[in-house]
């Protein structure tokens, strides 16, 4: 992601330091000065001009991910749903 910066290029991620806080603070209760701390340690600092959000219904977004046989499973996209130890077809993560 540095270089392409340092080279005047537009980088796109889908998750950086603003997810940390989301889903490592506010999502798993983890001290917010501390993951913003560790962030700015493992950056060096480095901040995004623009973070999008995107408020998608947990069903849904659910539902996509099942559709998407290519996905990863993350036993994370299903913490707070009442089934953090399975996946969308009922396979255990």
């Amino acid at each position: 992601m540095l270089p392409a910066l340092e080279a005047g290029k537009l980088v796109i991620i889908d998750r950086f330091i603003d997810s940390s806080v989301a889903y490592q603070g506010f999502g798993r209760g983890l001290d917010v000065a501390d993951i913003e701390w560790l962030n700015q340690f493992a950056t060096d600092g480095l901040k995004p001009d623009l973070t999008l959000y995107f408020d998608l219904d947990v069903e849904e977004g659910l539902a996509r991910i099942a559709k998407n046989k290519n996905r990863e499973v993350n036993r994370l996209d299903f913490r707070g749903t009442g089934n953090a130890s399975t996946s969308p077809s009922g396979l255990p993560l």
